[in-house]
């Protein structure tokens, strides 16, 4: 602001601290601010007699100036000493300690942000890592398999008495097959873009007995239809057909070892999966498991015109 209007502002302050003071009885606050200014208004060559004509306010320049000096003599390390009800200004001293204090916790947050942010990553890529390793333990299913063994597969020969068409799917069939001793089945096969419907009714086929049902587009199905089909694409897919003489509830054996009597369990999770994959034809189209050839009743299980292929579950044509 201009002269002029800190002069003004001077008069009116001066005005109305002497009427506290006469009138009202009002302590005035003894601060190191009124201090200077009183000794600037003392000073001063306009203010002077003004200064003068009010005893009562001028006498407060001394007053306020010794709890300042009070106050500084009085500061330690940790300064801001009051004397009386004052603020005291910090000396040099202190100033320079609550910068370093300041500079001290800022570097302190920054250190323990930093070590937050690599403790998260850490967990990230342990995260990451847990996955990766399953991956890689279940990235080789022909191992896996081998461990359990053709074994630990049921499969049997079934006949399709009824078959049609699914409901909300046009490329699979919901077959009704007769696995033996009374017992049948609802299975779902992907094989409509390669046969008739009619073409299959009658027809014996390969089933994998011991797999937990699931839904296939909303209809259960309680196996799978095993079929062999090229490598690369899918132009042609043909059915597995039991040896002739066949009956339902026949079981294949591999390697010629003899059928347990016992139940084969239902594989869990993924397992059956790995114990299929091993399933293909050889050269002359005898179904093996591994190098296991496969055989009903002492009977090869052949696929005479697919011929060393992959032998498949029906629904993932």
């Amino acid at each position: 602001c201009s002269p002029k209007t800190a002069m003004a502002a001077d008069i009116i302050f001066f005005n109305a601290a002497r009427w506290a003071i006469t009138q009202q009885g009002t302590p005035i606050p003894r601060t190191s601010s009124l201090a200077k200014w009183l000794s600037f208004a003392e000073k001063g060559t306009i203010l002077k007699e003004f200064v003068a004509a009010f005893p009562e306010v001028g006498a407060l320049s001394t007053e306020a100036e010794e709890p300042t000096a009070t106050a500084a003599a009085g500061q330690g390390k940790k300064g801001a000493a009051a004397a009386g009800s004052g603020f005291v200004v910090p000396n040099a001293e202190e100033i320079e300690r609550r910068r370093l204090e300041k500079e001290k916790a800022k570097a302190e947050k920054e250190k323990a942000k930093a070590a937050a942010a690599a403790a998260g990553t850490d967990a990230t890529s342990a995260t990451e890592a847990a996955p990766s390793a399953g991956k890689k333990k279940g990235s080789a299913p022909a191992a896996s398999a081998a461990a359990d063994g053709s074994s630990s597969l049921d499969i049997r020969v079934g006949l399709i008495t009824d078959i049609k068409n699914h409901p909300e799917a046009e490329k699979l069939f919901v077959e009704t097959i007769d696995l033996g001793n009374g017992e049948i089945r609802t299975i779902v096969s992907g094989l409509v873009p390669y046969y008739k419907a009619e073409e299959l009714l009658n027809q014996q086929v390969i089933v994998v007995y011991n797999m937990k049902p699931k839904a296939l587009k909303g209809v259960n199905s309680e196996g799978m239809v095993l079929c062999a089909g090229p490598k690369d694409g899918d132009a042609r897919v043909l059915i597995v057909k039991p040896p002739t003489g066949s009956k339902p509830g026949d079981r294949v054996s591999f390697g010629g070892k003899p059928i347990p009597t016992e139940k084969v369990a239902i594989p869990g999770g993924n397992k059956m999966m790995d114990l299929l994959a091993p399933l293909h034809t050889d050269e002359t189209g005898v179904v093996q498991w591994g190098s296991e050839n496969a055989s009903i009743n002492g009977s090869p299980l052949t696929v005479a015109d697919m011929t060393a292929a992959p032998v498949k579950r029906s629904e993932e044509r």
